[in-house]
């Protein structure tokens, strides 16, 4: 999956409190987010040939990238940096750990900058078991602090409600891609995660047998 370089369109990044430092980080240094990676995105060739025509001015916006030099945000400057043997590149280090990285990754890329709704969503599904070990933490602390009583709704967390949020998925959409993760083909997967059919559609097909698709499809 081709991703865009979400600083093209918002150079400013919306962190509101979370301490920052502007400085040049030699290229080496930097890597992708793990999530990045595991997930097989990319950058898209037709950005980088735009980059290419800038010259100088495609390196003028810093990357954001994380404390422990994970990036964020400017996959497409990172790549081209690579490409020219560049050493160093302007970055705003956050303070920020991989699970808050990966939150504003997603949050940062949406359907105008490449992923799609289902791509989205998988990713985001790698903050499930964080979220999840949360929820316990506050069910621990309100049982330790009110003995019996329910904990309020402001204390609980719903981690799909929460994984929906982040991807800009309804939570209807969270429980299907997960069971076409569970269930479906690879080539049904591909589909979705392409957007070449939608995710209700490959939840639907992943519940029939293979002869059933392939008549609906002809």
């Amino acid at each position: 999956m081709q991703i865009n370089d979400a600083s093209s369109a918002h150079s400013e990044p919306q962190l509101g409190s979370i301490n920052f430092r502007l400085l040049n980080c030699a290229v080496e240094e930097l890597r992708p987010h793990p999530g990045y990676i595991r997930h097989k995105l990319s950058v898209q060739t037709s950005q980088l040939a735009a980059l290419a025509q800038s010259g100088e001015l495609a390196f003028q916006a810093p990357l954001i990238i994380t404390r422990d030099r994970f990036i964020v945000d400017g996959y497409a400057r990172f790549e081209f940096a690579n490409r020219q043997g560049r050493a160093v590149l302007p970055c705003l280090e956050y303070d920020l750990d991989e699970q808050e990285a990966l939150v504003w990754l997603i949050e940062r890329h949406g359907p105008s900058h490449g992923l799609s709704d289902f791509i989205r969503t998988v990713i985001a599904l790698d903050l499930e078991i964080d979220l999840r070990n949360k929820a316990l933490i506050n069910m621990r602390q309100g049982g330790r602090m009110k003995g019996l009583s329910t904990l309020t709704e402001a204390e609980k967390i719903d981690s799909r409600k929460e994984i929906a949020r982040v991807a800009r998925v309804s939570v209807g959409n969270v429980h299907k891609v997960k069971y076409i993760l569970a269930h479906a083909s690879v080539p049904i997967q591909e589909a979705a995660r392409t957007d070449e059919i939608s995710i209700s559609l490959a939840e639907k097909w992943s519940h029939e047998p293979e002869s059933a698709r392939e008549s609906a499809r002809s």
